[in-house]
């Protein structure tokens, strides 16, 4: 790899993609979808910093994705609001017929709004014999007050459930409250939750759960502690799909699994056999169910689209055993904490630790850290770091180190396995070396690109594992490939 010693003086920081759909209110509409805040947030990134969201293709904010691909996660789940008012009954049969179990259907706001096309919609599914949930995208008050959050939550449940009965749905319906409105303070979601759970309840509507995101989740917003892992809906879009981008979509299949479900797609295109061209033109909200959170069980023992019929890159999982015509050896992989071991029978036995991500939301810094410790310690010493994911697994030791940096003057801090960069760098004022970070994987393994744009100011040099992001990256948004930065798994 080149250097570029003279450039790293002038930029602040290593910027890569984000992983968590992160909630800023659309306050334009008194009517939102599922995801719509996250989604906004996602659209408005600016094409200069690479965000995974960004760059599925240059003319969308997010990768579209399609329903006859393989190694994407089941499409278990769709969710509607009257915005999907095209949807005929032919529609929701293919949907059955393409492997989907359930439909959750918007069914309020606030206390103001009501979908006129719950009635049809719910029919329809239940004709083509798909499991119905309802939502509700709660408001709470648009307050940081606790108390005003918990009596809004109240009322809002009241409405809710008013609107459930209207229809005649079951006591057993699961009632979800769609938690992204950011104009209430983080602060009272996880109570004022509660309060709404209760009031549900005390109407005859005790089967509630809660949808947020990934980021509201890590900031404590919607406590999983408190409320219950399994009882959340997650919502987190990643860059590309598991063919261009199979470390990070491997790491949320198997990592999201702690909660009941994970929305992971916004643009999914059911184009697989016995389609309708509806469904083909206009893209759905899409998850996997991993435990019977909608009241379904699964049939399928695979977490992966068995309904696809494209081939491509497969997932991450907590086992293998691979084998070829080329050779008899056997890989066995077991996980245990930050830790994962592959063993091969003809060699030995290789230990793997995960690389954890956070961004600052206000020196638009990210930080790759092995330190689980750090990675948990930083968000609550200043509320500008969030976590985003694991990025991806490294050897806990190899005969190639990966430094990390800080420069004083400009706050950066670099990763690099070059040496000479080390060496040249820490031998100007400012720069001090940290120590080792963590280590390259070897040759064989996952090329981690690095890329540069002066003009990104803090966010000059990226690292990404996908050739797609990187080629994006090149072609689009002024960025300069330097070369293969170090491996990954």
């Amino acid at each position: 790899m080149k250097n570029k010693i003279t450039k790293l003086l002038l930029v602040s920081s290593l910027s890569c993609a984000i992983f968590s759909a992160q909630g800023v209110l659309a306050a334009t509409t008194t009517n939102h979808s599922m995801g719509d805040s996250f989604a906004t947030q996602l659209a408005s990134q600016t094409a200069l910093v690479p965000k995974f969201a960004r760059l599925g293709d240059t003319a969308t904010s997010l990768y579209n994705l399609s329903s006859a691909d393989s190694t994407l996660p089941r499409t278990d789940v769709v969710d509607i609001a009257s915005y999907q008012s095209w949807m005929t009954q032919a529609d929701f049969n293919s949907l059955k017929a393409q492997g989907v179990q359930t439909v959750v259907v918007k069914l309020t706001e606030g206390t103001y709004y009501t979908n006129p096309y719950a009635a049809s919609q719910i029919q329809m599914a239940q004709a083509a014999g798909l499991n119905v949930a309802v939502y509700h995208y709660a408001i709470f008050g648009n307050t940081s007050d606790q108390a005003t959050a918990n009596a809004a939550a109240v009322s809002e449940a009241d409405y809710f459930a008013a609107a459930a009965k209207s229809l005649n749905l079951p006591s057993t319906t699961i009632m979800i409250e769609d938690a992204e409105n950011s104009s209430t303070s983080g602060s009272v979601w996880t109570q004022a939750t509660q309060s709404f759970q209760t009031e549900l309840a005390a109407q005859a509507y005790s089967n509630s759960k809660i949808y947020t995101s990934k980021t509201w989740v890590t900031n404590s917003y919607i406590n999983s502690t408190t409320l219950g892992a399994s009882n959340i809906w997650i919502a987190q879009y990643l860059y590309g799909n598991p063919t261009v981008n199979p470390t990070s979509w491997g790491n949320a299949l198997t990592n999201n699994s702690v909660y009941g479900a994970w929305q992971y797609s916004s643009q999914m295109y059911f184009n697989g056999s016995n389609t309708t061209s509806n469904l083909t033109n206009n893209r759905l909200d899409v998850s996997i169910d991993y435990s019977n959170f909608f009241g379904v069980t699964n049939s399928s023992t695979s977490l992966n689209n068995t309904n696809g019929t494209t081939s491509g890159a497969t997932t991450n999982s907590s086992s293998s055993n691979n084998s070829s015509s080329n050779s008899s050896s056997t890989n066995t992989t077991t996980t245990t904490g930050n830790s994962t071991s592959t063993t091969n029978n003809s060699s030995s036995t290789i230990s793997y630790q995960n690389i954890y991500r956070l961004y600052n939301s206000i020196t638009k810094e990210h930080l790759y850290t092995a330190d689980a410790n750090e990675m948990a310690t930083l968000p609550k010493l200043w509320s500008a770091w969030t976590y985003e994911g694991i990025a991806w697994q490294s050897p806990t030791t190899s005969s190639t180190p990966v430094y990390r940096l800080y420069s004083s003057k400009s706050g950066e801090h670099l990763y690099t396995s070059d040496t000479n960069e080390v060496t040249v760098l820490t031998s100007m004022n400012g720069w001090k070396k940290e120590g080792i970070a963590f280590y390259s994987a070897d040759s064989t393994g996952i090329p981690a690109f690095r890329l540069y744009n002066a003009a990104a100011g803090v966010g000059a040099h990226f690292i990404t594992t996908s050739t797609t992001e990187r080629d994006n990256l090149v072609t689009y948004h002024n960025w300069n490939y330097e070369g293969i930065a170090w491996y990954v798994k």
